[in-house]
C-alpha cells in the first residue's frame, strides 16, 4: 500500500502577458477528468491524494512486471487575480489507474473523472507528466 499527497501552487507577479504567465491544469493527476491544459491562468493551485496497491506480477520470465492498481482524488483551479482565489471555486476530479513497471519505465492505463461528468482516458509509457 502506498499513499502520496501533493500540492502545487503557482503565481505570477506580472500577469500583463496572460499567455506567457499562464499555468496549465488538466491531465493525469493534475485534475484528471480534464484534458491536459484545459484550464489556464496566472494563479493556480492543485492538490492530490493518490493511493496505489501492488497486486502482484503480470506473469513469469521476461514479462514478470509488477502490477499496481490505484486511484486519486484531486482539487484545484486557476484564477485571473490573487483576489479571486477561493476554496469555493475548487474543481474536484479523480482517477482510477493500473500501472505496470516495465523495462522501459512505468506503463499507465488510467481514466479520469470530473465533477461535471467529464471523463478522459490515459495510456502512456514513462513518468507522469503533470
Amino acid at each position: 500500500h502506498t499513499w502520496s499527497v501533493g500540492l502545487d501552487l503557482a503565481t505570477s507577479n506580472d500577469a500583463d502577458d496572460i499567455i506567457e504567465e499562464s499555468y496549465l491544469l488538466g491531465g493525469f493527476l493534475n485534475l484528471s477528468g480534464l484534458d491536459r491544459g484545459a484550464l489556464a491562468g496566472p494563479h493556480a493551485a492543485v492538490g492530490r491524494v493518490v493511493y496505489q496497491r501492488r497486486m502482484g506480477s503480470t506473469g513469469g520470465g521476461l514479462f514478470d512486471w509488477p502490477l499496481y492498481l490505484g486511484g486519486s482524488l484531486e482539487a484545484g483551479n486557476v484564477w485571473a487575480t490573487r483576489d479571486d482565489v477561493s476554496f469555493g471555486d475548487l474543481v474536484f476530479n479523480g482517477s482510477l489507474f493500473a500501472r505496470f513497471d516495465t523495462f522501459f519505465g512505468p506503463f499507465y492505463l488510467a481514466t479520469g473523472f470530473g465533477e461535471s461528468g467529464e471523463t478522459t482516458v490515459y495510456l502512456f509509457l514513462g513518468a507522469t507528466a503533470n
